[in-house]
């Protein structure tokens, strides 16, 4: 077996294991029967690939949150707190940037696994969905053991990617129709779980595909098409407003953004959570939090909430600003490379960050190791700031 279809199974297994919804009273002990082969796989690959971290300043961002965990740790009253996961984040991480510092072809197994083992999940789901209640506001979508959420961020992630491989041109043209199908079908999904953070993903990983890579950084006819295709919408939506009313009436309904218990005016109670985290968990104890893992329960002693739903805040409240600072460190960094390089600007990954950076203000995906969301994202990351300033043609089909 070749290395790069190695890879590709890699990522598959990586993926798929993590697709699956396991009861949550287990969920650690699921999660390191998958972790622990992974690890143990790429000691017999390569043992080198464990440490790889520390050939990278990136390596040794990550390297500083989870030594801000393991402080917070120390110093913590309850040394039951879920600082491992800190720990194994560090060979895992290193693994994922092992991969992204591999050959091209290599890279692209690895991601084709990710994506094709979360796109059989998304298709099994397909066939659970009842078509006929979509329609309905208080259907939601889900199965045993899983959230509504981390299907549309599973479906939100796969829409982003094959409408980039779309537009790049990465697969044969004769498969765009099946391409498009399979958008539509994961979208619907995605609209079935009646996530308005899923959806948030795709306009937020989709829009910066057109607004950037199609308007800004596009010349000529095209540009001009797109210009006047969005004055030409806007224009039609201005004289036909009795039907845009009527549509804007029918989206807030069919999402609840009104709704007693959902409405966005309180985002599903988030607000009030995210309010009392920052003043009475976090700024009392500003520079390391009250211990990794321990906010939801804290949380929940105080809300019908079992988590904050919002990655940064909950790493403040965890970890403190010490062990955060890594994380917008990362993140300013990954923003400048996307808006300094073009090659990145236009990869697959520029999308995903942007995406999953949003969603993870409503949601815990930076650096999730129990989802493949968790693992597309991370991916993303490295690939974004060990990326080469090369002339963005890698992904393009071609014929041979």
């Amino acid at each position: 077996m070749s290395k790069p279809s190695l890879y590709f199974l890699i990522g598959f297994f990586w993926a798929g294991a993590n697709c699956i919804p396991y009861p949550l009273d287990n969920l650690k002990y699921f999660q390191a029967l998958i972790i622990v082969p992974i690890i143990f796989l790429f000691w017999i690959i390569d043992y080198k690939s464990l440490w790889f971290w520390t050939h990278s300043r990136l390596g040794w961002i990550v390297f500083a949150n989870t030594a801000g965990a393991i402080l917070s740790w120390i110093i913590c009253e309850d040394k039951q707190s879920d600082v491992l996961r800190y720990i194994v984040l560090v060979p895992i991480f290193s693994i994922i940037l092992y991969i992204s510092s591999r050959d091209l072809k290599t890279k692209k197994y690895f991601f084709a696994g990710l994506v094709i083992a979360s796109s059989i999940y998304l298709s099994y789901l397909s066939f659970l969905v009842d078509y006929r209640s979509i329609a309905d506001p208080l259907y939601r979508f889900n199965v045993p053991n899983d959230h509504p959420n981390r299907i549309a961020f599973i479906a939100a992630t796969i829409v982003i990617i094959l409408f980039w491989s779309i537009q790049k041109a990465v697969v044969p043209k004769n498969i765009n129709p099946f391409i498009v199908f399979i958008i539509g079908l994961f979208f619907i999904v995605l609209l079935a779980t009646k996530s308005r953070t899923g959806l948030l993903e795709v306009f937020a990983g989709v829009g910066f595909e057109l607004i950037f890579n199609w308007l800004i950084f596009q010349k000529g006819q095209l540009k001009i098409a797109l210009c006047s295709g969005g004055l030409a919408i806007l224009g039609l939506g201005l004289i036909f407003q009795q039907y845009t009313f009527q549509f804007l009436s029918t989206f807030s309904t069919f999402f609840s953004l009104f709704d007693p218990y959902r409405s966005i005016e309180t985002g599903t109670g988030r607000y009030e959570n995210w309010a009392f985290t920052i003043h009475n968990i976090w700024l009392p104890n500003f520079f390391l939090g009250i211990g990794p893992g321990n906010n939801p329960a804290y949380i929940s002693q105080y809300s019908d909430f079992e988590s904050i739903d919002n990655a940064y805040i909950n790493s403040l409240a965890e970890v403190g600003i010490i062990g955060t600072i890594p994380l917008m460190i990362i993140a300013i960094m990954c923003v400048r490379k996307i808006l300094s390089t073009k090659s990145v600007r236009g990869s697959w990954a520029a999308p995903i960050f942007i995406g999953c950076f949003i969603t993870s203000m409503a949601d815990n995906y930076f650096f999730s190791m129990g989802t493949p969301v968790g693992l597309i994202f991370m991916f993303s990351i490295t690939y974004i700031l060990i990326h080469e300033n090369t002339k963005n043609n890698e992904g393009r089909y071609e014929k041979r």
